[in-house]
């Protein structure tokens, strides 16, 4: 047997029946279809049938002469835990038998005898010292104990996993023949169950009786087309072809003898398409999602029916069933661009359908920008955005250049008084010859930069954040007081340290979350998206308060504040805490044990008192509720002081044609930004969340929201 390979195998045994049903001999059936030499090939209950063959195939057949079965699940009723109720004619007929007997003794007498005395070496360990027995009643129809009974059998398999080495194999062997007449569809729940908790489903096996013959019957590969069917619904339903990958295999020797049907070759074919389809999703690449898009449609264009498909297996004339839906799926789009004018945004809307969210991100982040300037909505102007933006980077270096300039020119006797030398002619001088570094990005993607960055900077004025710091300060101060008062209360009151710790850690952790909600409904005041996660530095601040409430020696975790924040710190009282500065130039504090509680108070008044609005309250919002913004307001500032130019980008307007629609557009802009926002975070895996849209849900909405509003502009 291979190395850390485990083999388990599962059964409902079967009863024993005797003799004209007198209950004086057991009713002996034969096997058929495999041989078993001399009484190993009689047959006392049916469950042992597909055990004797599974052993024979493997040690006689595939010489595998190690091979053993690790343990025997049992699903037992009570008619087989139960007596045969013999007569005392058993004695005679069968003397390792007697009225005590019971259905599994006979089961069990019947392997023990076979691993001892078939092969030319005994089977260990005995099969009736690996069965673990799961009871699961008498009644067909008592859902509830069967339901239980799956749960007991796997809870059994779980903890004989946990027992073995963490690297080890387990394969699962199913015979599905005893038990009640819903014994298959228990075993393919099960084995449905096992197959998600990493066992391998090896064989299955059902054992046909007739005429007192029994004859096994493999039946995995039947079992198999379930993985089939759910290959196809999870490439329908997601784009992924892993699972049917798993199952797909194209016969090897068929390919060679190039012997395959051109219907089998063009479901290979279909096969190799929906792979390449299903890797570009993953990847999400614009154009390469269009190209596998169109060569999936071809494959899927290429199955055809034979008028007799006897040829073809059942797997085969099953696959061009299934196919079906994917071609009414994947196939229309496809077709719709053949016949219609090339529209981007009917990629995104079909991943909007298919739930393919982060596919649709990619999409509407590249497409969007130059689908809005194609249907005219954006004009752009490239000579005069081109010159615009040179001007721009001209202006980011002016400052710099004047400084070094003006430097050069006072280490310079013969210069400094020289008033011919001035910085504007140098300047002039300077923009003639000045070459902008080349930006790789076209004129849609650069133009769309600087919309960004202008309508940035025009929207601050409308968000009141002076008052809404006010109100935040405010808000913060209070909790700095209510947590000192609450420290000194619960001290005071405290039998133990330990119940003053327990108590106090309760206390201030429900005031910081009550805390964090008024933060984050005044900013939802101000009609703003607070930051809910753990970057913003007020959070970070707050979480400092409730810890030194808790402990003045953590004030040593001030030096895992913001660097800034550590500044407005030590800048709130200079004089107190300069002995404690380990390092000016990045704010370092190192504190002595003795003065603890005493620098806490100093730290409670600057956070009271010294605080900087800007600085503590400048990270906790992310821009307005776009379903609560005012779009006319922004876009009559733009009318008065732009006309249609845009935010006063040279070389770029709103069209003519939509002139009337500024307020929409600007709302398209919005939600575009925003949920480009979405489409950086989740793409370079941000644990700090910029965008307004975290969820899936909320990022999908964005995505229809705003092609909605396109499709109404442009109608």
């Amino acid at each position: 047997m291979a190395k850390n390979v485990y083999n388990i195998y599962m059964t409902f045994p079967s009863d024993v029946k005797t003799d004209k049903n007198e209950k004086k001999d057991i009713s002996v059936s034969t096997v058929e279809g495999f041989e078993l030499q001399g009484e190993f090939g009689h047959i006392f209950t049916t469950s042992e049938t597909a055990i004797k063959y599974l052993l024979k195939k493997k040690i006689e057949d595939e010489k595998e002469l190690d091979f053993t079965l690790n343990r025997v699940f049992l699903l037992l009723s009570d008619t087989v835990a139960g007596k045969i109720g013999f007569k005392p004619e058993i004695l005679t007929n069968r003397p390792e038998f007697d009225l005590e007997t019971t259905h599994l003794d006979v089961l069990n007498y019947q392997m023990d005898n076979f691993y001892k005395n078939y092969f030319d070496k005994e089977i260990t360990p005995l099969f009736s010292s690996i069965t673990k027995e799961i009871p699961c009643g008498n009644s067909l129809d008592d859902t509830k104990q069967l339901g239980d009974s799956i749960i007991k059998l796997c809870e059994a398999i779980v903890e004989y996993k946990k027992d073995l080495p963490p690297d080890a194999r387990i394969k699962l062997y199913i015979d599905t023949t005893g038990g009640f007449r819903n014994a298959a569809m228990l075993f393919l729940i099960i084995g449905r169950i096992m197959s998600y908790l990493g066992i391998e489903i090896e064989d299955i096996f059902y054992t046909g009786w007739s005429q007192k013959k029994c004859t096994v019957h493999e039946i995995k590969d039947t079992y198999d087309l379930l993985d089939l069917i759910s290959g196809f619904e999870e490439f329908l339903m997601f784009g992924s072809a892993k699972k049917l990958n798993a199952h797909y295999k194209l016969n090897e020797e068929d390919k060679k003898n190039n012997s395959c049907t051109l219907n089998q070759k063009s479901i290979d074919e279909l096969i190799k398409a929906m792979d390449r389809f299903s890797d570009v999703v993953n990847i999400s690449r614009r154009g390469e999602f269009k190209t596998e898009l169109s060569f999936l449609s071809q494959r899927l264009s290429n199955i055809s029916f034979d008028d007799n498909s006897s040829s073809e297996d059942f797997n085969y004339q099953l696959i061009k069933f299934l196919r079906e839906p994917i071609e009414r799926e994947y196939k229309s789009l496809v077709d719709y661009q053949a016949e219609t004018t090339k529209d981007d945004l009917s990629y995104v809307e079909w991943c909007l359908k298919h739930d393919y969210v982060q596919q649709a991100l990619t999409l509407f982040k590249e497409c969007v920008p130059s689908f809005l300037v194609n249907k005219g909505l954006i004009v752009i102007d490239e000579k005069k955005l081109s010159a615009y933006l040179k001007d721009e980077s001209l202006k980011e270096n002016k400052a710099i250049l004047e400084t070094a300039f003006n430097k050069w020119k006072d280490t310079d006797s013969t210069l400094k008084d020289n008033t011919l030398v001035t910085f504007n002619a140098f300047y002039k001088e300077y923009t003639s010859v000045f070459q902008p570094e080349e930006d790789v990005r076209d004129d849609v993607d650069l133009a769309f930069n600087e919309i960004n960055a202008h309508r940035s900077q025009l929207i601050l004025k409308y968000s009141n954040r002076e008052q809404l710091f006010k109100n935040l300060k405010q808000l913060l101060k209070d909790y700095v007081t209510d947590v000192q008062n609450t420290e000194f209360i619960i001290t005071r009151d405290s039998k133990s340290i330990q119940e003053r710790n327990e108590n106090l850690e309760t206390v201030l952790k429900s005031k910081q979350v009550d805390l964090l909600k008024h933060l984050f409904n005044e900013i939802r005041a101000f009609k703003l998206v607070p930051v809910k996660d753990d970057s913003s530095k007020a959070k970070k601040v707050i979480s400092f308060l409730t810890a030194i409430a808790m402990n003045a020696t953590n004030l040593k975790d001030v030096n895992n504040l913001p660097i800034k924040v550590r500044e407005m710190i030590y800048n709130g009282n200079v004089n107190k805490l300069k002995p404690y500065l380990a390092n000016e130039e990045d704010f370092q504090f190192v504190f002595n044990d003795a003065d603890h509680k005493e620098l806490r108070l100093n730290f409670y008044k600057i956070l009271k008192n010294q605080i900087k609005e800007d600085v503590l309250f400048g990270d906790i919002t992310k821009g307005f509720i776009l379903t609560e913004y005012d779009f006319e307001r922004e876009a009559k500032d733009i009318y008065k002081t732009c006309d249609t130019s845009l935010y006063n980008i040279e070389g770029l307007a709103i069209s003519e044609q939509f002139k009337d629609s500024l307020a929409q557009v600007i709302k398209i802009l919005a939600y575009y930004f925003e949920i480009k926002k979405s489409r950086n975070d989740s793409n370079h895996a941000r644990i700090e969340e910029s965008s307004q849209f975290t969820t899936s849900s909320e990022i999908k909405y964005a995505m229809d929201e705003c092609i909605k509003l396109i499709r109404e502009l442009i109608k």
